[in-house]
């Protein structure tokens, strides 16, 4: 599986969509059974001219595509050209929620909506600790797009308090490996609880990797527990085993970073 949040965008700083076409080629020769985006997918208005330079980059991987959408998607009604663009991809069953889950090879897949959870998302939180009961699955990733640990900019901000709840669902429910976006940058952390204490043996690894194409972001200071971080286009890389996983950052320019292998709980 690989992808990255924040993506698309043509506006005249982000020089017409060079950067998310740099990540899509790298797509090209990369191979993955499926690919993720951690929302903000089409900037800057989440429009529907907007999905036309995610279209131009990405949207040739759209049949194996897992989204989920950001913050910037929802500055449209609804975040319907969104769920126009990516159909039954967008959670088939759950349309316009913009959450589902799926299954791949051993893993169980949450895909959640953080900006929904920022409205008061009570349904999402129900849903997914109904989820987590049903999935026999050894393993368990969940996607979305506002990270709840950063070094990024939106440290301590309100967006950073928004998935806090679905952090401990989701670590009550012996989950593994949590990715977002929304900084634009690359960070993990060490396995922890959702206080933000070290936990080797029961903890969750948080990825952020908002490095599809959007102007990057600086680190504002190092948080507890963040091991490795990285400014760089480019794309996260997870292969999901039988009972573990491996993942590695792979920058347009340079070569890869950050290979790291964890145990399932």
């Amino acid at each position: 599986m690989i992808g990255a949040g924040d993506i698309g965008d043509c506006s005249t700083l982000a020089d017409a969509g060079i950067h998310a076409r740099d990540t899509a080629r790298m797509m090209d020769t990369t191979s993955a059974d499926a690919i993720f985006t951690a929302g903000d997918n089409a900037y800057p208005l989440g429009s529907s001219d907007d999905f036309k330079c995610y279209e131009n980059a990405w949207g040739r991987f759209k049949s194996k595509t897992f989204p989920v959408p950001g913050n910037h998607e929802y500055y449209q009604p609804g975040a319907l050209p969104y769920f126009q663009y990516f159909g039954a991809r967008a959670g088939e069953g759950g349309f316009r929620t913009g959450y589902y889950s799926f299954n791949l090879g051993n893993w169980h897949i949450v895909a959640l909506n953080s900006p929904l959870q920022a409205s008061g998302g009570i349904d999402q939180i129900m849903w997914l600790k109904d989820d987590l009961q049903s999935s026999n699955a050894k393993c368990t990733l969940a996607i979305w797009h506002y990270p709840v640990f950063t070094s990024g900019p939106s440290n301590g901000s309100p967006e950073s308090r928004v998935m806090r709840e679905a952090w401990q669902v989701l670590f009550d429910g012996g989950a593994d490996l949590i990715v977002n976006g929304h900084d634009h940058l690359y960070e993990r952390f060490a396995p922890q609880s959702p206080d933000g204490r070290r936990n080797d043996a029961t903890g969750i690894t948080q990825i952020t990797a908002g490095t599809g194409g959007a102007p990057l972001y600086q680190f504002s200071g190092s948080v507890a527990n963040s091991t490795a971080k990285m400014s760089a286009y480019g794309l996260l890389k997870l292969t999901l085993q039988a009972t573990s996983f491996d993942s590695v950052f792979l920058p347009v320019s340079g070569a890869s970073f950050d290979q790291y292998h964890g145990t399932c709980h």
